[in-house]
């Protein structure tokens, strides 16, 4: 009954090795791939691409199926236009449509005006007045999946290596060898 106890309270630790090394490796991941994805993110004043980092904030998961769970981390940004970065908007986006964009009076010249607003235009500044537009939208210049697609073959090495760092850590006296010697070779 002993030896039963033992063995089965070596699997556990085991179990919490193998997951502890998968979260490790997953970190590791995700910290590569937000790196590759703020080299390949559009670059205007580069908020974009400084704000992409692993954690809890949105859009891509890697993914690993741990023993009764998913174990993942997600990669991204919480700013407000990188969906549309990532994917496209309007007409350049999923739904293909333009959108209206309202707010404070937009004011700007406009060569070659329609007749149909000419009406919009104020006579001493001869700027064009308008309480919203319809925007088309912005074309798609996708990060975050080239990102992953191209750290692809390192993911697998990085959670492979976190995982033999903890299994190597302490190893058990009956060890977890046909095992670790299977990842190596992986």
């Amino acid at each position: 009954m002993a030896r039963v106890w033992r063995e089965a309270g070596a699997e556990q630790r085991l179990n919490v090795k193998m997951i502890v090394g998968v979260r490790k490796g997953l970190v590791a991941a995700g910290e590569q791939v937000a790196k590759t994805a703020g080299g390949k993110a559009p670059v205007a004043r580069g908020d974009l691409a400084r704000s992409i980092h692993a954690g809890e904030t949105f859009t891509l998961a890697i993914s690993v199926r741990g023993p009764g769970e998913v174990i993942g981390i997600k990669v991204g940004t919480n700013l407000e236009y990188a969906e549309a970065q990532e994917k496209g908007s309007g007409l350049f986006g999923p739904t293909g449509e333009k959108y209206p964009i309202i707010g404070s009076p937009l004011a700007f010249e406009w060569e070659g005006a329609p007749a149909e607003v000419e009406h919009m235009r104020d006579p001493k500044s001869g700027l064009f007045f308008f309480n919203k537009i319809m925007h088309p939208g912005v074309r798609a210049q996708p990060y975050l999946v080239p990102a992953l697609v191209e750290e692809k073959p390192r993911i697998r090495k990085l959670i492979r290596r976190a995982i033999l760092a903890e299994l190597s850590r302490s190893k058990p006296k009956n060890g977890p060898g046909k095992l670790i010697g299977a990842l190596h070779n992986a």
